[in-house]
This record gives C-alpha cells, structure tokens and sequence, in this order.
C-alpha cells in the first residue's frame, strides 16, 4: 500500500480539486515526503517539487529536513512545515526513569512520557528551537501532545495518569489543594482525587498541555516569526467515552485554540472501526469549539483491514467537509 497510497491520493487529488476546492480554498497536503518511492528516487529537489506542484500538493506536514528540498518546494509555491513528536518517546525510561508515567493503580504506564517532566519539556523546547533556527520552516506541527493512551482500535484503553510525585507536588502547589497525609500509597491518592476534586484535577492536566504548547510556540516564533503552529488531536469528541478527550487526554480543544492555529484530526476511520463519514462529525465539532482552521488527516493504509480505492476517495471527500479548511493524506509506512 505504501506507493499505491501516495499515487492513489495524489490521483484523487486531481480527480476532486476542480469540483471542491474551487467553491473555497482548501490547504491540500501530504504528511510526509518519502524520497525512497519510485516517483522520487533519484529525482533532484526541484524536480520532486515541481512533481508536487504538478499534482496540486500545497504543502508537506512533516516534511523532511533537508535545505535543498525545503528551498524547491518553496520556489514552486509549496508551504514546508515540520512536525515533532512530543510526549511520545518511551525510549528515556530508560535515562530518565521519573518520565515514565505512573498510573492510578500505581503501575507504571507502556507508553508515552510525563507531561509534567521538566527535564523533558525542556530538552523538547530546545529541540524545537534548533529545527526553527536551522530551517526555513513555514510552521510545526505537534503530535503526541497530549498525555498517554492507546486510542487507534475500536475500545480504546484509557490510561490515568499521572500520579507521580512530581505531578501531585505540582497539583497541589497549583490548586491549593493538600492531599491527607493519611494516604499512602498511588491507588488510594487517585482515588482520593477523582472522589473529592476531579475538576481540578483534569483542569490541571489540560494546563501542562496548555502551558507546553505556549512554550513549543514561543521557541518557533523566536526565530520563525511568521510560522503557524498545528497540532494533531485524538478524533474524540465531548460524548465519546465520557469526555476521554478532557478528562484522560487531557487536550482541552478550547483552551488549545488560544495558542493553536490548526487542528489535525488524527481521523483514520479503519483503525478506529467507523464509517467514513464519522470524519465529518469529528471536523465540524471541532470547528465549532474552536472556530480556527482544521485540516483532518486521513489514512491510506489497509489497517486493520484493506482499504479500496472507493473508500479511500470517499474518506477524502468526508475530510473536506465539516467546515474543514485543508486535508493530510497519512501513509504510516
């Protein structure tokens, strides 16, 4: 499916761009360049750029870092934006044994870091700014910015975090809240806090992400000052699995609109076991919670099951309707 996705959504692109994107423009980009496809190997930046252009691709989300590439696609008109993983890199357990998340039974998470870390938010920011100093990105684009949980399957398994320490040293100092002394162990703290403030306590994670994303943005716009700042979000809305977004995510798609410019749905409707018109429910109610611009990113792979080329352009269509303003064609391999 790898090349036959790439070739299949440009095709499609081409196929719907004079019928929908003349009525309103439309952002129509890729996520991703993978330069070792036949129809880029061995190609020189210009011409792959010109390739793109060609095909009516007006941006790369994710786009490689190479200055060669990055100056052609702006030559041929085609916007070139970054894209970082943030709280995703499970790999520093390994170095730094406190980012791991501690859930609410007081186990310790299989995934994803704390959003809390400061060392870790810190080494983000840094990373950040040497992507925006060393590149002439048109913008970055924040994935995993959220904390922890698996949700591309059908019954998503909510993890509650973060119970370390240094969260509730944080929630305590920032809520004025105090935890009884009488509470010993993780089990009986979380418990104590979705019994007594749960508000609170959500309210506080949705703050980290908040305050983390102003940070991210501040470092682009140091040196990128015109760069726009995307995020990609978990497709869940208020009524999916009691507010999981708010509560278990924690990303508050309000507050995040302050400070964010576009929202991502992560809308794969195969991996997430729903017909492609859910698409449309996603993008329009995230467009009414934060009146900012949404460019849905679709899959183009078969997963969990094949996809044909009908759905694939039917799930593409659904992306440009709901009030969305641009669409992401995603190609995991």
């Amino acid at each position: 499916m790898y090349i036959k996705s790439i070739v299949l959504s440009i095709t499609i692109f081409l196929l719907v761009s004079g019928q929908l994107f003349a009525e309103e423009q439309m952002k129509k980009a890729i996520y991703g360049l993978p330069l070792d496809a036949f129809v880029f190997k061995g190609r020189s930046p210009e011409e792959i750029a010109r390739y793109l252009k060609d095909c009516g691709v007006e941006a790369v989300v994710h786009v490689p870092l190479d200055h060669a590439l990055i100056e052609a696609l702006h030559h041929n008109g085609i916007k070139a934006y970054a894209a970082i993983g943030i709280f995703c890199r499970d790999d520093n357990w390994k170095a730094l044994a406190e980012s791991r998340p501690l859930l609410a039974d007081g186990s310790f998470s299989e995934t994803g870091v704390c959003a809390a870390n400061e060392w870790f938010v810190n080494s983000k920011i840094e990373e950040v700014k040497a992507i925006a100093r060393d590149y002439q990105i048109d913008g970055l684009w924040l994935d995993f910015i959220r904390w922890p949980t698996t949700w591309e399957v059908k019954e998503p398994k909510l993890l509650y975090t973060c119970f370390c320490n240094n969260c509730l040293e944080l929630f305590q100092r920032d809520t004025g809240i105090k935890l009884p002394k009488t509470l010993k162990i993780t089990q009986e703290i979380s418990d104590w806090i979705y019994k007594n403030h749960p508000q609170e306590w959500f309210r506080f994670r949705c703050n980290i992400i908040i305050d983390t994303v102003k940070k991210l943005k501040a470092a682009v716009k140091e040196y990128r000052k015109d760069a726009i700042i995307g995020i990609f979000v978990v497709p869940w809305r208020e009524s999916d699995f009691d507010n999981a977004i708010y509560k278990v995510i924690g990303q508050d798609i309000a507050g995040l609109s302050s400070v964010v410019d576009v929202f991502s749905p992560m809308s794969y409707h195969l991996l997430c076991h729903k017909d492609p018109d859910w698409i449309i429910s996603v993008t329009a109610w995230l467009k009414t919670k934060t009146n900012k611009d949404i460019w849905p990113i679709i899959q183009a792979i078969d997963e969990p099951q094949k996809m044909s080329a009908i759905e694939f352009e039917r799930a593409l269509r659904t992306a440009m309707t709901g009030g969305s303003r641009g669409v992401m064609v995603f190609d995991a391999k």
